[in-house]
């Protein structure tokens, strides 16, 4: 091994590592981007996400990418409208497009959050019949690889 790696020995000195780490000698850019909550995002807030991810290796959007207002089990303001397509058509069009077309080469990473997890609670409590289905997944619905 070489001297540029350098091996994690801690925990395979306890017992609790099988194999080994190492820190790579050459840096790898990540980037992780907090709830966006389409579609009551903050523009602003997303072109600077947008702008900081530009380059990096691996991005990911670390869940809450949508709001899920529609299927929410809280109070909902009836002057504050949401529709479930919408809100994915918008969180495609204002983060997983750009941020692919400025990072062609790069590992995204979309994890799920609990308002996305609102779409299994809603199914699961109103139309459990539906559960199964296939298309019904956010990986499906965001047309995610």
């Amino acid at each position: 091994m070489s001297d540029d790696w350098n091996a994690i020995t801690l925990a395979e000195q306890e017992g609790t590592l099988t194999g080994q780490l190492f820190v790579r000698p050459d840096p790898i850019r990540m980037y992780w981007a907090p709830d966006i909550h389409c579609p009551f995002h903050n523009a602003d807030a997303v072109a600077y996400c947008l702008d900081a991810a530009r380059g990096a290796d691996i991005i990911g959007q670390i869940g809450d990418g949508l709001d899920a207002y529609g299927i929410s089990s809280f109070d909902r303001n009836p002057k504050r409208q949401s529709c479930l397509q919408n809100e994915a058509d918008v969180y495609q069009e204002i983060w997983l497009k750009p941020v692919r077309q400025m990072n062609p080469k790069a590992r995204i990473i979309q994890l799920l959050g609990n308002h996305e997890n609102r779409l299994n609670k809603y199914i699961w409590k109103r139309a459990p019949a539906l559960a199964g289905m296939r298309d019904l997944t956010w990986e499906r619905i965001l047309r995610l690889p």
